[in-house]
């Protein structure tokens, strides 16, 4: 977190604090953050992208295109037909 009369600290991918400073304590932290270069303890977003974000998109289009056809059609599910 970093803020302006905060405490501001990085942390590692295990959530150790690495370096932090002191409630309003004027300071500046230099730290090199390792690349990482394997897909393991890749977030889900990272791993899979907005393909979840765009199946519900779709999801509920397809969800809407159904209700207005049978709106227009005069179709109505009234549990009778299984």
């Amino acid at each position: 977190r970093a803020a302006n009369t905060g405490v501001s600290a990085f942390i590692d991918p295990h959530g150790r604090i690495v370096q932090h400073t002191a409630l309003f304590e004027r300071a500046l932290l230099v730290y090199d953050l390792p690349l990482r270069d394997t897909k393991e303890g890749y977030t889900f977003y990272v791993r899979f992208g907005d393909w979840l974000a765009n199946a519900c998109w779709m999801s509920l289009l397809g969800i809407v295109a159904v209700a207005f056809w049978r709106q227009r059609t005069g179709r109505k599910n009234d549990g009778e037909n299984f």
